[in-house]
Protein backbone atom coordinates (compact mmCIF):
# COMPACT_ATOMS: atom_id res chain seq x y z
CA UNK A 1 0.00 0.00 0.00
CA UNK A 2 1.45 3.50 -0.63
CA UNK A 3 0.77 6.43 1.12
CA UNK A 4 -1.59 7.63 -1.36
CA UNK A 5 -3.71 4.59 -1.07
CA UNK A 6 -4.21 5.02 3.00
CA UNK A 7 -4.64 8.23 2.66
CA UNK A 8 -7.78 7.88 0.31
CA UNK A 9 -8.89 5.12 2.68
CA UNK A 10 -8.38 7.49 5.77
CA UNK A 11 -10.55 10.19 3.82
CA UNK A 12 -13.91 7.93 4.30
CA UNK A 13 -13.78 8.11 8.11
CA UNK A 14 -14.47 10.81 10.17
CA UNK A 15 -11.77 12.63 11.12
CA UNK A 16 -11.92 12.57 15.31
CA UNK A 17 -12.09 8.32 15.39
CA UNK A 18 -9.31 6.80 16.96
CA UNK A 19 -6.58 5.37 14.89
CA UNK A 20 -5.23 1.51 15.86
CA UNK A 21 -3.32 -1.11 13.69
CA UNK A 22 -4.28 -4.86 14.37
CA UNK A 23 -1.82 -7.61 14.10
CA UNK A 24 -1.63 -10.97 15.29
CA UNK A 25 -0.49 -11.56 18.88
CA UNK A 26 0.81 -14.86 17.79
CA UNK A 27 -0.43 -16.80 20.90
CA UNK A 28 -2.07 -20.10 20.79
CA UNK A 29 -5.26 -19.23 20.18
CA UNK A 30 -4.56 -16.85 16.85
CA UNK A 31 -6.20 -13.64 18.32
CA UNK A 32 -5.54 -10.36 17.40
CA UNK A 33 -4.67 -7.56 19.49
CA UNK A 34 -5.33 -3.46 18.21
CA UNK A 35 -2.51 -0.90 19.18
CA UNK A 36 -2.89 2.69 19.48
CA UNK A 37 -0.80 4.30 16.74
CA UNK A 38 1.85 6.52 18.57
CA UNK A 39 3.34 8.08 15.34
CA UNK A 40 3.96 7.97 11.53
CA UNK A 41 7.78 8.28 10.58
CA UNK A 42 9.94 7.83 7.39
CA UNK A 43 12.37 4.84 8.32
CA UNK A 44 14.31 2.68 6.84
CA UNK A 45 13.93 -0.76 5.96
CA UNK A 46 15.65 -4.02 4.79
CA UNK A 47 14.20 -7.49 4.20
CA UNK A 48 15.34 -10.15 6.56
CA UNK A 49 15.21 -13.87 6.08
CA UNK A 50 15.77 -14.61 9.82
CA UNK A 51 12.33 -12.79 10.61
CA UNK A 52 10.45 -13.77 7.08
CA UNK A 53 9.38 -9.73 6.92
CA UNK A 54 10.92 -5.83 6.45
CA UNK A 55 13.15 -4.85 9.56
CA UNK A 56 13.65 -1.44 10.66
CA UNK A 57 17.61 -0.10 9.91
CA UNK A 58 19.09 2.24 12.02
CA UNK A 59 19.93 5.95 9.57
CA UNK A 60 23.49 5.62 10.99
CA UNK A 61 23.29 1.77 9.98
CA UNK A 62 22.40 2.61 6.34
CA UNK A 63 25.32 2.35 3.57
CA UNK A 64 24.19 4.70 0.27
CA UNK A 65 26.02 1.85 -1.86
CA UNK A 66 23.25 -1.30 0.01
CA UNK A 67 20.94 -2.00 -2.73
CA UNK A 68 18.53 -3.56 -0.75
CA UNK A 69 17.52 -0.80 1.78
CA UNK A 70 14.37 1.83 0.93
CA UNK A 71 13.00 4.12 2.59
CA UNK A 72 9.34 3.81 3.62
CA UNK A 73 6.41 5.03 5.70
CA UNK A 74 6.40 3.40 8.53
CA UNK A 75 3.28 3.72 11.42
CA UNK A 76 4.52 2.96 14.65
CA UNK A 77 2.88 2.16 18.14
CA UNK A 78 2.46 4.10 21.05
CA UNK A 79 5.40 2.49 22.64
CA UNK A 80 7.52 3.31 19.64
CA UNK A 81 6.58 6.67 19.65
CA UNK A 82 9.16 9.03 18.63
Amino acid sequence: MTARELMDQLSEFDGNEEVYFEYNYGDYWNNHVAESVGGVHTKFIKWSDYHNSNKIVDEDQVDEDEDNVSPAVVISDSSHAY
